[in-house]
């Protein structure tokens, strides 16, 4: 049972990925300046992060947003002054030598498959940073229930990476949903990308359906600059 793919669930990604959302209202609320001339966004997906700063009133001259599925891009906001980038985190990054006012990115680099340097090549490119990194605490409770283990890196680590390339606030956001049914959890989880896109045997995919507890959510997050 194959899980998640970013290009064919695009369209519902939106809809489903409530911890995310109240992950990028946590993270934007601790940003210091209401303006930054140039903003690029790693793993942008629809545009969550960018819809979330436009209502805090954050304003900008440029905005690049990048993110690795096409299909995602296609549901970002068309609006002035933003550009699109179809590629993953370091192609993007490694593609010029810009310092850009903040690179943000919520909930998208813990797929990266080296943080530590994906997370160097955003302190060579920004003057500023706001991230929010998705540790293995998320949906513990379900690995524990399937016997499985986490794709996602440790909080430790990820808080240790952040000490390592940047200075700032470095804080720790947690969710837990509920669902009314086995049902409705089973559809959130294939629908929000948290899994990614790994695949289960068949016996862990009909365990899943018995599943019906709370889903927790844990990011490590930073606010700041590159040391």
């Amino acid at each position: 049972m194959r899980f998640f793919s970013f290009d064919i669930q695009a369209k519902t990604y939106k809809h489903q990925a409530i911890a995310q959302k109240l992950f990028v209202q946590k993270l934007t609320n601790k940003l210091p300046s209401k303006f930054y001339p140039s903003i690029a966004e790693l793993g942008c997906g629809g545009g969550e992060l960018f819809l979330e700063l436009e209502e805090r009133g954050v304003g900008f001259e440029r905005y690049l947003a990048c993110d690795s599925s096409r299909a995602m891009l296609e549901g970002f906001p068309f609006k002035p002054r933003v550009e699109l980038f179809c590629q993953d985190f370091d192609e993007f990054l490694l593609g010029g030598e810009e310092r850009f006012s903040l690179i943000c990115s919520s909930s998208a680099l813990q797929w990266s498959s080296n943080l530590s340097h994906t997370l160097s090549l955003v302190a060579k490119r920004g003057e500023s940073v706001a991230l929010s990194v998705l540790s293995s605490c998320s949906l513990a409770s379900l690995h524990r229930f399937l016997g499985t283990s986490s794709p996602l890196p440790e909080s430790e680590e990820i808080w240790g990476l952040f000490g390592e390339y940047f200075v700032g606030e470095v804080f720790i956001s947690r969710v837990a949903l509920s669902f009314t049914s086995a049902k409705e959890c089973l559809k959130h989880l294939k629908r929000s990308g948290v899994l990614g896109g790994g695949v289960l045997g068949y016996k862990k995919a009909k365990k899943l359906l018995e599943f019906n507890e709370r889903v927790e959510y844990e990011s490590v997050n930073i606010i700041g600059k590159p040391r």
